[in-house]
């Protein structure tokens, strides 16, 4: 955690499920709050978060961008768009 700062962008990329167990949203919006941009680029489908265990609606209230994730192609518009913002 004290390596995050107001300059640094968090980038995570994962599904959003908790496999039943405790999701540490604290965590996260810790992460959130510290640093300058928190990206979360999950692979899964848009219609199944918040479905089963996954965290994602719960988790994306500490994010800067949410997206889904699950090509090549969906990445390199992603990295993109997010180099883009420093330019």
């Amino acid at each position: 955690m004290n390596t995050i700062t107001p300059q640094t962008t968090v980038i995570v990329l994962g599904d959003a499920r908790s496999n039943n167990l405790d999701p540490r949203a604290d965590i996260l919006r810790r992460i959130g709050e510290r640093s300058k941009r928190l990206v979360w680029l999950n692979p899964e489908g848009r219609m199944t978060w918040g479905f089963g265990d996954s965290e994602m609606p719960r988790y994306a209230t500490f994010c800067t961008v949410v997206r889904q994730c699950a090509t090549a192609k969906q990445l390199e518009r992603a990295v993109s768009d997010i180099v883009a913002t420093y330019q």
